[in-house]
C-alpha cells in the first residue's frame, strides 16, 4: 500500500462582510442564551401556566393602550391622523415626566372618571403640539401680503424700486447708500 501524506489544506481568510444590526443581535442573542443541558428535562407545568398567563396580559394590556390611544385621538381633532404608535410615544414620553399619568392608566377600572379626566386633559395638551393655524389668521395675513405687494412702486425716476433694492447684492447696495450721501 502506498501511503498518502495528507497535505494540510490551505487556510482561507473569511471575507470581511459588513453584518447588518440584525445579524449581530442575533449573535449576541446566541452568546447570552445559557447552554442547553444533554439531558432532556420535565417540562414544568407552573412555569409553563406562568409564561400563559404573561403572555396573556401582556395581550391584554397591548389591546388597552390600543383602546385608549384610539379614544385619545377620537378627543382631538388634531390628533386624529396621528399613527397610533406615535401617539403612543409622545404619551409614553408624558408618562416618564409624570408617572401620574401611568397611575391613573394602571387604575382606569377602579377610577373611570379619573381616567377619563387625564385623558381629555392629554389630548388637549397634545393636541397643542399639532393645532394648525387659525384660518382666519391666516386669511388675514395673506390679504395684508397681498395689500401690500400689490401697491405700486412710487419712486422718483433716478431711484430704485424696493424690489430693485431686495434684488441687491451687499456691493450694490453699498454704491446706492455712498450715492445717496
Amino acid at each position: 500500500m502506498a501511503e498518502e501524506k495528507a497535505q494540510p489544506e490551505a487556510v482561507e481568510e473569511p471575507q470581511q462582510q459588513e453584518e447588518s444590526l440584525d445579524d449581530i443581535l442575533a449573535d449576541f442573542d446566541q452568546q447570552m442564551q445559557p447552554a442547553q443541558h444533554q439531558q432532556p428535562q420535565e417540562p414544568d407545568r407552573l412555569a409553563n401556566i406562568e409564561q400563559h398567563i404573561a403572555q396573556q396580559q401582556q395581550q391584554q394590556i397591548r389591546a388597552d393602550i390600543d383602546s385608549e390611544m384610539n379614544k385619545l385621538k377620537g378627543l382631538n381633532d388634531a390628533l386624529a391622523n396621528l399613527d397610533t404608535r406615535d401617539l403612543e410615544g409622545l404619551v409614553t414620553a408624558r408618562v416618564q415626566q409624570d408617572p401620574r399619568i401611568g397611575n391613573a392608566f394602571s387604575q382606569r377600572f377602579s377610577n373611570p372618571a379619573a381616567w377619563e379626566k387625564v385623558l381629555h386633559g392629554m389630548s388637549k395638551d397634545l393636541g397643542k403640539l399639532f393645532e394648525r393655524p387659525d384660518p382666519g389668521v391666516s386669511e388675514d395675513q395673506k390679504a395684508m401680503r397681498a395689500a401690500v405687494e400689490s401697491q405700486p412702486d412710487i419712486t422718483e425716476p433716478d431711484t430704485p424700486s424696493s424690489k430693485d433694492l431686495n434684488n441687491m447684492n451687499d456691493a450694490e447696495f453699498e454704491r446706492y447708500k455712498e450715492s445717496l450721501m
